[in-house]
């Protein structure tokens, strides 16, 4: 028997890659193209936003119907076009969305609670108040008085 011709291979060659040759870069034109940095979203400062209610007064949401009579008068006289257009949305504890008129006293900060059509409704069965909405001239100047001689009061006691 004979035996089998082992043949030997030879190893081959390692491929060889193919050469990458650096092309040159096209010529820059002449004329600069600058890119606009972008604008940086910028948030507002302290100082610029205005907060609705001095920090320290103790926030109250009351029914209109349960206020003082003190604050009702100082309620018209800061409103005296009527309410319903300076009502506000918030939510509350609940988180249901409720309707109330701002007004800040000088103890409290008062949010009281009405819709729009209670507003109306306030507005039209109030006597200090005319066919049109607005605060009647008497009812100002009776108030516009005690309510100077109140906050005089108020200050000579600090």
């Amino acid at each position: 028997m004979s035996k089998p011709k082992v043949v030997k291979k030879k190893p081959k060659a390692a491929k060889s890659e193919p050469k990458v040759t650096k092309k040159p870069m096209a010529a820059k034109s002449k004329s600069k193209v600058t890119k606009k940095p972008k604008a940086a979203k910028s948030k507002p400062k302290a100082a610029e936003s205005k907060p609705i209610v001095q920090i320290g007064k103790p926030k109250v949401i009351k029914d209109y119907d349960k206020l003082p009579t003190e604050i009702v008068t100082q309620v018209k006289l800061f409103y005296p076009n009527g309410y319903e257009k300076k009502l506000i949305l918030f939510k509350n504890h609940k988180k249901k969305l409720v309707s109330a008129l701002p007004f800040e006293g000088a103890e409290y900060f008062y949010m009281v609670r009405m819709t729009k059509e209670q507003a109306q409704q306030i507005i039209t069965n109030d006597e200090d108040f005319d066919h049109n909405g607005k605060l009647k001239l008497a009812f100002k100047e009776a108030n516009a008085t005690s309510t100077e001689k109140s906050e005089t009061l108020e200050k000579d006691s600090k």
